[in-house]
């Protein structure tokens, strides 16, 4: 056990000198200033479906016609499925996903996701960027889906506790009661019950039946003057109390509620300040290392000999019998000590509870930023290609179609200067010397085309310097010009990808 001194307190060949119980007093009284402080309750921060509703909508609004086709019935974008097995779209994944979707067919349709949808840019993407950009929002939605399920789980405290049940709780440690008493705290609510026996036995720490159950209780053990009381008060002239309380003196009046009042007042007015569940720790452990140990039992307070009758020649404390043997139930018998440092266990465990909430939500704030930077960076790169065809519309055509050659061309300009010559002769492009051009990659060597050959014997002679292995230059995909193979068309270089 941490919370504990086993060093034990000088003892005093005399009567006890005053102030001998001031450091136990002030680490009670810090005790009893909690009912006047403001202790923080970690808040922790609820899960909002925004982000999650957001990328939802934008998943939806970039899907296929063929994954909103699950949802909507037919053609109709208002009636909706409500089973995948009614879509007869079971066994795709998407179980899970349904509800939120159908959530998202009504909201992508109403401010403000609708705005929040086109604000994106996925209205202005092509088919080509739209397949891009569909994984995002997809691994968002299932990465945020698996983060709220780690929230609903990691960041439920395992006991939560409202302001009203925190101030019940210290008041109740304090005072006995579930409010702060007045004007007069009651003696047998402060005692734990009927307080009628002798001084020793109210302030003896015992499993169930103890008397110093309070931390009130607790102070006026250490601090209410006995029948012979020192010049100097044992703790302060305040919780010296003005009638003396010894042994069986005054058993079953003393200290009176006016009493108890006076001995709680002596410590200082701490109202207002602000408390953690680390400072609330620290308040409890200061007290509990100042228990010492004289042979089995444990003390809280100026022990000479005997038990804590209050006699200044015999001891002014409170006892904890077999401390030396198990300080850890000893203490726990003592009740307010019990209820505190559950109460601290609960706050740092909402403490713990918090800090994973938070760092959950922000990676579902992450996921759902990057999905729409995503989005918003397809639709910025549909819009450059879309200003540069613009400027520039021979950008437009696919790569293959800008480097074809034509037959004949009438002007210099038709002519791809790239990759090819314009013969003015002739009125044609050629290739240029020495260009790896796709004719020649074909193993045509003559400068003929395929269209050239007639009939399909002519067509396939044009294959034989072709190596073995390699893509033929023509092949027959059409009606043979001399009325022979009626399953070809033409001679055709579309069918390269035939090998001999």
């Amino acid at each position: 056990m941490r919370w504990m001194n086993r060093y034990p307190r000088s003892k005093q060949a005399a009567d006890i000198v005053g102030g001998a119980n001031r450091a136990e007093k002030a680490a009670i009284c810090n005790i009893i200033a909690l009912t006047d402080s403001e202790i923080k309750i970690p808040a922790i921060l609820l899960l909002t479906d925004d982000d999650y509703q957001f990328i939802q909508a934008l998943n939806f609004s970039v899907s296929t016609p063929a994954w909103k086709s699950l949802v909507y019935k037919g053609k109709d974008t208002k009636a909706v499925h409500d089973t995948p097995k009614e879509a007869q779209k079971t066994g795709l994944g998407c179980e899970g996903f349904l509800n939120d979707w159908k959530k998202a067919t009504q909201r992508i349709t109403t401010d403000p996701m609708k705005e929040k949808v086109k604000a994106s840019g996925t209205m202005a993407l092509t088919e080509q960027r739209l397949i891009i950009a569909r994984k995002a929002p997809s691994d968002a939605a299932s990465e945020i889906q698996i983060l709220r399920k780690l929230y609903s789980t990691n960041s439920r405290p395992t006991k939560a506790i409202t302001n009203q049940e925190l101030a019940k709780t210290l008041n109740t440690a304090v005072y006995g009661a579930d409010t702060k008493p007045s004007p007069n705290p009651a003696r047998n609510t402060v005692f734990g019950g009927e307080s009628s026996g002798n001084r020793e036995a109210l302030c003896t720490v015992a499993a169930g039946t103890s008397k110093a159950a309070t931390v009130l209780t607790t102070l006026a053990c250490l601090c209410n003057k006995g029948t012979n009381a020192v010049d100097t008060p044992v703790c302060s002239k305040g919780g010296n109390g003005a009638d003396a309380w010894e042994g069986s003196t005054g058993a079953g009046t003393n200290p009176s509620d006016t009493e108890l009042k006076t001995i709680a007042e002596s410590c200082s007015d701490m109202k207002g300040t602000k408390i953690t569940h680390h400072e609330l720790s620290r308040r409890v452990e200061a007290v509990t290392k100042l228990i010492h140990v004289e042979s089995t039992a444990g003390y809280l307070g100026t022990f000479v000999s005997s038990d804590c009758n209050g006699s200044s020649g015999n001891s002014v404390c409170v006892k904890f019998p077999n401390f030396n043997t198990n300080a850890e139930q000893a203490l726990q018998n003592l009740k307010w000590i019990h209820d505190l440092t559950d109460l601290v266990a609960t706050l740092k465990d909402m403490e713990n509870k918090k800090t994973v909430a938070e760092k959950i939500l922000i990676q579902i704030k992450a996921a759902a930023e990057k999905a729409n930077a995503s989005i918003k960076h397809a639709a910025a790169s549909a819009q450059a290609i879309s200003i540069h065809q613009a400027k520039d519309p021979s950008q437009a055509k696919p790569v293959e179609e800008q480097n074809k050659f034509k037959t004949k061309n009438t002007t210099v300009g038709e002519c791809p200067g790239k990759h090819c010559d314009y013969d003015r002769k002739k009125e044609e492009c050629k290739p240029k010397v020495g260009e790896d051009t796709t004719a020649a990659k074909r193993g045509d060597q003559t400068g003929k085309k395929c269209s050239d050959y007639g009939n399909k014997q002519e067509c396939e002679k044009a294959n034989d310097e072709i190596p073995e292995g390699q893509p033929r230059k023509c092949g027959w995909i059409g009606k043979d010009k001399s009325g022979g193979d009626k399953g070809f068309k033409r001679c055709d270089s579309d069918s390269s990808s035939i090998r001999n």
